[in-house]
């Protein structure tokens, strides 16, 4: 038996992530009943369907009454609209032995939906944000997998007013389901993810429509491009909607790691016009060297 069943799990949005989490839960016996929350049926017959919930809703008063953890696991845009409905229905929640509910979330950005969490929130609400580094480039819920968080990285991004204990139970609920708890602010978090994150699946976009644009001249373009190319823009796969809410969520950090590749980007331009070939090769065995360390 783990250290803590919850009585009733709700995920609000249970794509792959949040289906991921309910069939992590379920696997390690950890919540008597899981409900998941969508807009459409379909998610929820596909959540459903893999054994990530127990009950779907369109209800949000439903999937909030009784709860004692809530898991807002829809885009940002969305959860942050979310946020605002949950704000009049908290009274609903649930909690067990005196505790209050745990209220978390998996967003891809944090400074918004932290924001929002503490605009649209009651005070008896303690809401700890919460990302998982984990994922893939196809979403939904029918790609969920229930050890998608084995060693990955949980960041957990407390404010000012979070209590300690709050702390300690969201890490417990990353540990348990297999992750490794990293604390970040929100603003850090934001710019770390803008590039290690975010950068990567718009420069997979933007070399995927280059690569378009050239097929339409030269039909053999996708005869010739190989495993470097399916490599670098496997990223420009995932959902649309959901990246467009991450991007508009992360905008002003987003746009500072753009600029800031610009001029790399400029760099490289420069050194092969000049044909300055040793500045070239010092830049790329350093960053060949980086990159066998990442994988140590």
């Amino acid at each position: 038996m783990p250290a803590h069943t919850y009585q009733k799990a709700t995920i609000l949005g249970p794509g792959l992530i949040g289906a991921s989490i309910g069939l992590a839960l379920k696997g390690r016996g950890m919540a008597q009943q899981i409900v998941g929350l969508a807009r459409r049926t379909s998610t929820l017959e596909a959540a459903k369907g893999i054994g990530a919930i127990d009950v779907g809703t369109t209800d949000l008063e439903e999937a909030l009454e009784g709860a004692d953890l809530v898991v807002f696991a829809a885009p940002a845009m969305a959860t942050i609209k979310l946020m605002e409905q949950t704000g009049a229905l908290c009274s609903v929640l649930g909690g067990s032995k005196g505790e209050k509910p745990l209220v978390t979330d998996v967003c891809s950005t944090k400074v918004e939906v932290v924001e929002a969490a503490r605009r649209s929130l009651p005070n008896e609400v303690e809401f700890i944000g919460g990302h998982p580094m984990a994922g893939g480039e196809s979403s939904g819920p029918e790609h969920a997998r229930g050890d998608l968080f084995d060693k990955a990285t949980w960041v957990l991004t407390p404010g000012d007013q979070t209590s300690a204990e709050t702390v300690s139970r969201a890490e417990f609920l990353a540990r348990a389901l297999g992750a490794n708890v990293l604390i970040l602010s929100p603003e850090r978090h934001d710019e770390i993810v803008s590039v290690v994150s975010h950068l990567p699946h718009l420069l997979a976009a933007a070399l995927m429509e280059a690569a378009g644009e050239m097929a339409q001249e030269y039909p053999e373009t996708w005869q010739v491009a190989a495993t470097g190319f399916q490599d670098m823009t496997r990223l420009a796969a995932g959902g649309a909607e959901l990246w467009r809410d991450v991007c508009l969520s992360n905008a002003i950090p987003i746009g500072d790691a753009l600029a800031a590749f610009r001029q790399k980007l400029e760099r490289i331009e420069a050194w092969l016009s000049r044909r300055e070939g040793q500045a070239l090769e010092e830049m790329l065995v350093k960053v060949r060297e980086q990159r066998i360390q990442l994988e140590e």
